[in-house]
């Protein structure tokens, strides 16, 4: 059973975990391939009302087994919540490190990333045969300068 269908039987039989009777038809908000699935394999019962026009229930409710099956969803849960834990408390650095490694990492890229940006452009520059840039200085006490800066 993959994880995608394991988490709509969770979801369905949660609904159904108050105990409250529901009918279930093809037009219903439940996907009628996950109803059939939790019905033929005991987790819900009630009463089949399919015919050639498509799979349809009346009055299910959850049974033990279904019931049995969302605790040991949450006991799992629990369990791997707790293993992490453990992990994180016995080796409190390794997340440290892993989070300060990646953000080097990306770190890195990014100036990496800008360096290389600066490189192409004044290649641009000075491949279009732009060779000189002059700038004009003003001062109040003098009288205007150029400065010629050659590539």
């Amino acid at each position: 059973m993959d994880n995608h269908f394991k988490t709509k039987i969770k979801n369905v039989l949660t609904l159904f975990s108050n105990g409250i009777p529901r009918d279930v038809q093809n037009e219903s908000i439940f996907e009628i391939s996950v109803i059939t699935w939790l019905f033929e394999n005991g987790y819900i019962n009630g009463i089949d009302t399919s015919d050639k026009d498509g799979n349809s229930y009346l009055e299910l409710k959850i049974t033990d087994k279904g019931l049995e099956f969302i605790e040991q969803e949450q006991k799992e849960l629990i369990a791997s919540n707790s293993r992490q834990s453990v992990y994180e408390n016995e080796h409190p650095m390794a997340s440290k490190v892993v989070v300060g490694v990646t953000i080097t990492l990306i770190g890195t890229a990014i100036i990496a990333f800008f360096t290389w940006l600066f490189t192409r452009s004044l290649f641009f520059i000075n491949h279009n045969n732009i060779s000189s840039l002059h700038l004009t200085l003003r001062s109040s006490r003098m009288s205007p300068q150029t400065l010629t800066v050659l590539f």
